[in-house]
């Protein structure tokens, strides 16, 4: 290729030009991507007042927090254990505590029976089988209320071995 073929098929090209339908549409186009800069705002009366609306809103929806949580925690504090016992720590540990003890009487109460019965068994294997009953156990002693009684079944069943 030549260069008078080059030269005259670039001024040919030079010549060339768009349509207006699409030059007028990519000019609105480039114009709507550019952005004006906005104008400083300035402090009105308006804009203090709503600023100051705002803000005494959320003191008071602070406040109305505060004051519900502080009235809970102190009705929690002073009416609970009326109203509630089981929440009440004191009563709960005095209750657990009697719990404990009744559970220790009843433990010794349990350990006592066990030792009688042992006792009273082989007596009374001894007495069928018509053998010369002789104590070799002793029996522990009562701890329980029902002791009276349990003392009194011991000393038939001695004198019966006798």
């Amino acid at each position: 290729m030549t260069e008078e073929k080059l030269v005259k098929i670039l001024s040919e090209l030079k010549s060339i030009e768009p349509k207006s339908d699409y030059s007028k549409k990519s000019r609105f186009l480039l114009l709507s991507l550019v952005k004006p800069k906005a104008a400083p705002r300035l402090i009105t009366f308006r804009s203090v007042f709503d600023f100051l609306r705002v803000t005494a809103v959320t003191a008071f929806g602070i406040i109305l927090l505060l004051t519900i949580f502080s009235g809970v925690s102190y009705v929690n504090k002073n009416f609970s254990p009326v109203l509630l016992p089981g929440l009440d720590q004191k009563s709960v540990m005095t209750e657990a505590d009697a719990v404990n003890n009744s559970i220790n009487v009843t433990l010794k109460e349990i350990t006592y029976l066990d030792n009688s019965t042992a006792a009273t068994n082989n007596q009374i294997n001894q007495v069928a089988t018509n053998k010369k009953i002789t104590v070799t156990e002793t029996v522990p002693t009562p701890t329980s209320t029902n002791s009276q009684y349990d003392q009194k079944i011991n000393d038939l069943l001695n004198k019966a071995s006798q």
